[in-house]
């Protein structure tokens, strides 16, 4: 069983940290924001007028979450390998689940390959930096 105690807190905001720059960078002009908005039907004048200060505070919770949800499983499994088998097999799950947007809203499958495409990067990011804050910090 994993204790709360064995969570290194600087680590999981490290790694919260690292993953909203992801998907910052990831949903920018860089790389995917064009094709994204296109594809979720998403004109400008919609992100103008929402409150992107509380979205992206909203987030940051959910990657601190997410981090923290990625930081028990390290500390489950004991060893950087073992964790990442077993974020392999969650991004599966989550891939196989989500794919019934593919179905069932009719998505594009290059928008759904946006989506899982960041999910992956930034989840392995974040047990990565996780791992290596752990390991630099007491």
């Amino acid at each position: 069983m994993v204790l709360f105690s064995s969570i290194n807190y600087l680590g999981v905001f490290g790694a919260a940290i690292v993953g909203m720059i992801i998907g910052f960078v990831w949903y920018s002009d860089l790389l995917f924001v064009k094709k994204w908005m296109a594809l979720s039907k998403i004109n400008p004048k919609q992100l103008e007028d929402s409150n992107m200060a509380l979205s992206a505070s909203m987030g940051f919770v959910v990657t601190l979450t997410l981090s923290f949800c990625l930081a028990v499983v390290y500390h489950y499994f004991g060893s950087v390998e073992a964790a990442l088998t077993a974020l392999e097999f969650i991004i599966f799950f989550v891939a196989v689940e989500s794919a019934g947007a593919l179905i069932w809203e009719k998505i594009p499958l290059t928008l759904y390959l946006i989506q899982m495409g960041h999910k992956v990067v930034s989840w392995v990011a974040i047990l990565l930096t996780y791992v290596a804050i752990t390991n630099v910090t007491p």
